[in-house]
């Protein structure tokens, strides 16, 4: 009875820790797009354009992280790829969000640039 008890409490250590294991790069995506909803719930009333602006890019951004994690091609078109390249090549968004960690920009830019890669692949396919 010992030994199934251990069984069960290792394959429940396992599960947890695999549960959250996963995609880099798509984590540091998710991780800006949480950001970037924060920062268009501070803007809400404030700055309309603005606003208007960080919506798009979250939307274009949720239905990437979607279309990667579940390999969905039918979801991606030219705003979400757009968007992914948008965010690899130019970092003032990102600067923006990360403001004193460089090495971070350069890291998230370059999830952003695999991901960008992965939906292209994913749509051609």
């Amino acid at each position: 009875m010992e030994w199934l008890i251990g069984i069960a409490i290792v394959g429940g250590v396992w599960w947890f820790f695999n549960k959250n294991t996963g995609d880099t790069n798509l984590k540091r995506v998710r991780a800006i797009n949480y950001m970037l909803e924060r920062y268009a719930a501070g803007i809400h009333g404030v700055n309309p354009a603005e606003f208007d602006k960080a919506v798009q890019i979250t939307v274009s951004l949720k239905i990437g992280i979607q279309a990667l994690k579940n390999n969905q091609s039918f979801m991606v078109d030219e705003r979400v790829l757009d968007t992914f390249k948008q965010l690899s090549e130019n970092d003032t968004v990102i600067y923006s969000l990360l403001k004193d960690s460089p090495e971070k920009i350069t890291e998230f830019k370059y999830a952003f640039r695999d991901c960008h890669e992965r939906l292209q692949q994913l749509t051609n396919s």
